[in-house]
């Protein structure tokens, strides 16, 4: 196993355990304000992992992008999207940059699918599934806890949860799919949870 892959799947091992505690202290909340805070907490958590992981699979992407320079097979825009970074021109006619903004949902099908495409994997993260609907409708929660506009936003349902709880499993199964592809042991969630 290449040392970049071992990196990431230790990464992603200690986000999950992260998770995973949360999880265990959500179903074991004491009381109501006891089961808000880990409410938040593993909105808090999940997206930490959704988010590193992504980080850190446009960084390896950006890698083999970049050894396409050498070919000359290379898209500036992929180049571009991967680095986090966009061009313009400023009204003193300089080149300038600026950090990208691409929405949450719209940069985890980016990265999934930009890391299998580097690595010659088949399998695509697509938008058409129940998972794909619960990671959206989690995003919701996610931007609400992080970006308040008032106490019933810091409020999340059972409803919300399973929402980040069906979001963080496809995020994880779109990921052990393309690990399976390239012939690395990475189990779906449930079958890792079991191993824990």
């Amino acid at each position: 196993m290449d040392d970049d892959l071992k990196k990431l799947q230790e990464m992603i091992t200690v986000l999950l355990q992260d998770v995973t505690r949360c999880y265990d202290a959500l179903d074991n909340a004491k009381d109501e304000d006891d089961r808000r805070f880990w409410a938040r907490t593993t909105v808090r958590a999940v997206f930490a992992a959704v988010g590193g992981s992504c980080e850190y699979l446009c960084s390896e992407a950006l890698k083999f992008e970049i050894q396409k320079l050498e070919k000359g097979h290379v898209s500036l825009g992929t180049l571009s999207v991967l680095s986090g970074e966009t061009y313009y021109v400023a009204d003193d006619g300089e080149i300038r940059w600026q950090p990208i903004r691409i929405s949450l949902k719209n940069h985890i099908l980016f990265a999934l699918n930009s890391y299998a495409e580097a690595h010659g994997v088949i399998h695509r993260a697509k938008k058409n599934s129940k998972g794909w609907q619960s990671l959206c409708n989690a995003i919701k929660v996610r931007d609400d806890i992080t970006h308040p506009k008032s106490i019933k936003a810091l409020q999340i349902t059972p409803a919300q949860i399973l929402d980040v709880r069906e979001a963080f499993i496809w995020f994880h199964n779109q990921l052990a799919a393309i690990f399976r592809e390239k012939s690395c042991d990475m189990p779906d969630y449930q079958d890792w949870l079991k191993s824990q």
